[in-house]
C-alpha cells in the first residue's frame, strides 16, 4: 500500500529590521552579498541577467527611489520621488564614462561607469546620501562602501555589456 504525503509550502515575506540590506547579484552563477548597518534604511536589490530589467527599491523615510536599468546600451531610468534627492544615472558601453552633476546645491552625483574590467565609481556628496559604488566586470565581485547614516545604495552591473 502506497502512502502519498502532501507537503504544504508556506511562503512568508521577510520581516525587515531597520538597516537591513539584501543584495542578490547573479554574475556567472556567483552570488554577491552586501550587508550594512546603516540605520533607518532598507534596501532590496535583486539583479538578474537574460535581458530582464532589474528593480531597486529603497524604503526610507527620506528616500524612495525606483531604478530600472535597461540593456543594449540604452540609458538607465531613474525615477525620483522626493525633492531631497535627485539622482541621474546614465550608463554607456564601449568603455565610455558617464558623468552627471545635478544643479542641486544639496546633491552632487558623479557616476562614471565603464566596461572592460574597469571599476566604476559613484560618488554622491549629499548630507543625506553619500554613496560610493565600485562596480567591476569580468565575473569579479562588486564592492560597495558608504559612510553615511541615512542612505545606502547598492548597485551592480552584469557582464557582456548588459546593465542590471
Amino acid at each position: 500500500m502506497l502512502s502519498v504525503w502532501r507537503v504544504k509550502t508556506t511562503y512568508r515575506l521577510p520581516t525587515w529590521k531597520p538597516a537591513t540590506v539584501v543584495d542578490a547579484l547573479s554574475l556567472e552563477g556567483k552570488d554577491n552579498s552586501i550587508t550594512t548597518s546603516v540605520p533607518s534604511t532598507i534596501v532590496v536589490d535583486a539583479l538578474s541577467l537574460e535581458g530582464k530589467d532589474n528593480g531597486i527599491l529603497l524604503s526610507l523615510s527620506l528616500l524612495n527611489v525606483v531604478d530600472a536599468l535597461s540593456l543594449e546600451g540604452k540609458d538607465n531610468i531613474v525615477h525620483e520621488l522626493i525633492p531631497e534627492l535627485e539622482v541621474v544615472d546614465a550608463l554607456s558601453l564601449e568603455g565610455k564614462d558617464n558623468s552627471c552633476d545635478p544643479a542641486d546645491s544639496k546633491n552632487h552625483v558623479v557616476d562614471a561607469l565603464s566596461l572592460e574590467g574597469k571599476n566604476n565609481h559613484l560618488l554622491g556628496l549629499h548630507l543625506l546620501s553619500l554613496v560610493v559604488d565600485a562596480l567591476s566586470l569580468e565575473g569579479k565581485d562588486n564592492d560597495s562602501a558608504v559612510s553615511n547614516c541615512a542612505a545606502y545604495v547598492v548597485d551592480a552591473l552584469s557582464l557582456e555589456g548588459k546593465d542590471n
